[in-house]
């Protein structure tokens, strides 16, 4: 009687840095029930995520971009300086476009919303620990599209700052008096610039600012 002898599958060590310890508790137990992980270190700090990768040495560390008063990202540089073979996914509720060409630009492996759904988190993994860039497809198109809205911005910096004081509610002759031009200037300038972005009337223009992070949340209005 012969027996087959069975192979051990390979499992990927991942570790999870996340500062709530909820949200660190939840993605680990989504994270232990794939069959092809194993999650070898959780901590909640950037000196546990130092702590983690140097006593484990994770294939794939999951870290979040803000670990109570510290910022990740900015750390990521030294991070993969120090531990070059751990991969860095990081885990976010941010998903601005901004934040996520920032984690790449600093050197992440990959981007990931956590409002995502467990598939999604699995394909990053598998994606980052075999070598490749994840981001998700939806966070992926909005990347995209603000890469094409940044370069394709014909406004002079006069047009944008003009713009910016549309969309804030200034109105004409303030806009004059603060850049010491006439209101008909202004008015001219107004016309080119709805003119040269395709846009019909001021909403669609705080629109524009709010995309390019001209203005904040909440334009004031400026009688």
């Amino acid at each position: 009687m012969s027996s087959t002898a069975q192979v051990p599958v390979e499992k990927w060590r991942v570790a999870i840095v996340e500062d709530h310890a909820l949200v660190r508790e939840g993605v680990r137990r989504m994270v232990e029930s794939f069959a092809e992980c194993e999650v070898v270190g959780t901590g909640g700090s950037l000196s546990d995520a130092v702590a983690i990768a140097a006593s484990q040495c994770p294939d794939v560390l999951l870290l979040d971009n803000v670990l109570g008063s510290e910022q990740a990202i900015p750390q990521i540089p030294k991070l993969r300086e120090r531990f070059p073979s751990c991969r860095l996914l990081v885990l976010s509720a941010n998903d601005h476009p901004r934040q996520v060409r920032d984690a790449l630009t600093h050197g992440a492996d990959g981007y990931l919303f956590k409002d995502c759904a467990e598939h999604d988190l699995l394909d990053a993994i598998a994606t980052v620990a075999r070598g490749g860039c994840y981001v998700h497809p939806l966070l992926g198109a909005r990347l995209a599209v603000s890469d094409r809205s940044e370069t394709d911005d014909p406004l002079t910096e006069r047009e944008r700052e003009i713009a910016r004081l549309i969309a804030l509610g200034y109105m004409n002759h303030q806009i004059a008096n603060r850049m010491f031009v006439s209101s008909r200037t202004v008015e001219s300038h107004r016309a080119n610039i709805l003119a040269k972005l395709g846009l019909a009337n001021r909403a669609e223009l705080v629109r524009w600012a709010l995309d390019r992070e001209l203005i904040g949340p909440e334009p004031a209005s400026r009688a």
